[in-house]
């Protein structure tokens, strides 16, 4: 009798587990932010609204860094006299991760481009620094965009006003 009651204990936990894991993160693979949750409760299907989809697929920073870390030790140090040199090395490294942000960006982002592209998608704006891109889509597209294997998240792009200045 007792193994019965555990193993009927262990079942109901089980699947209140999943049932709140569901309803929490609903049935999309990718997450749908909170704050884009709330703002899409009261919209109809064909209302459009702004967000941000992050993607999954980030440049290796750390990789470019180390490169760099490479490239130095074999240089040998620098002396003070050559900080000119040092100041140019730095703006070259610098001018080297953004272009790597930026292809990173070309590359991972086209597929998604073209399908927002063919589904009724605003404007869109790549944001290369998190390979994200802004974009205003109606709220029928996010299931099937948060389904894409190539989507991290799905937040709301809130418009943030600045204070105003004191007379």
């Amino acid at each position: 009798m007792q193994v019965g009651m555990r193993q009927k204990t262990f079942s109901a936990i089980y699947l209140s587990t999943i049932v709140f894991f569901i309803s929490v993160h609903g049935v999309y693979a990718a997450p749908l932010s909170v704050d884009l949750q709330r703002t899409i409760e009261g919209l109809n299907p064909d209302d459009k609204v702004d967000v941000i989809i992050d993607l999954k697929n980030k440049a290796d920073i750390n990789a470019i860094i180390k490169d760099e870390l490479v490239k130095n030790k074999n240089r040998g140090k620098f002396a003070r006299s050559e900080i000119k040199e040092e100041r140019e090395q730095k703006r070259r490294k610098r001018e080297r991760m953004i272009a790597s942000l930026k292809d990173k960006t070309l590359l991972t982002q086209q597929n998604l481009r073209n399908y927002l592209n063919g589904n009724r998608a605003g404007k869109q704006k790549p944001i290369w620094l998190t390979n994200s891109i802004a974009v205003s889509v109606p709220v029928s597209l996010l299931a099937t965009l948060a389904e894409l294997d190539e989507v991290e998240m799905i937040r709301f792009d809130a418009k943030i006003l600045r204070p105003k200045q004191p007379d």
